[in-house]
C-alpha cells in the first residue's frame, strides 16, 4: 500500500513539473510578445557643461548611422536568414540589377526605427 502511494505521489510530481514548466514557457512566450509592442520610452540626460559649451559652438550637428543591419534587415533572393521569421512580409522589396542579373532585396525595418528617425 505504501509504495503504491509513493508510486502515485512520484507520477503527480513529475506530472507537476512537466505541466509547470509547460506554463511558464506559455508565460515567458506571451511577455516577449507584450514587450515586443510596449512603448519605448527615450529618456534625454542633460549634458554636462563642457559638451552642451561645445555643442553650442558647432552651428551644424551630424549623426551618422550605418544603415545595414542597425536601422534595417535584408536579404535578397533565395536566402533565409534566421534573424527573420519565415512568413514575415517584408516592409518593402527594391528592385536591383546586379551584373546584368535582376535581383530582389526584401527590407525589414528594426523594431521603433520610425520612432527613432521621428525623434
Amino acid at each position: 500500500m505504501r509504495s503504491q502511494c509513493l508510486l502515485g505521489l512520484r507520477s503527480f510530481v513529475a506530472f507537476a513539473a512537466k505541466l509547470w514548466s509547460f506554463v511558464l514557457y506559455l508565460l515567458r512566450r506571451q511577455v516577449r510578445t507584450v514587450i515586443q509592442y510596449q512603448t519605448v520610452r527615450y529618456d534625454v540626460l542633460p549634458l554636462s557643461p563642457i559638451s552642451r559649451n561645445r555643442l553650442n559652438q558647432v552651428k551644424r550637428k551630424i549623426l551618422v548611422l550605418d544603415l545595414d543591419e542597425t536601422l534595417i534587415h535584408s536579404h535578397h533572393d533565395g536566402v533565409l536568414r534566421p534573424t527573420v521569421r519565415p512568413g514575415t512580409p517584408p516592409d518593402f522589396i527594391l528592385k536591383v540589377v546586379i551584373d546584368k542579373h535582376p535581383v530582389r532585396f526584401f527590407v525589414h525595418k528594426r523594431p521603433h526605427v520610425d520612432f527613432f528617425l521621428e525623434v
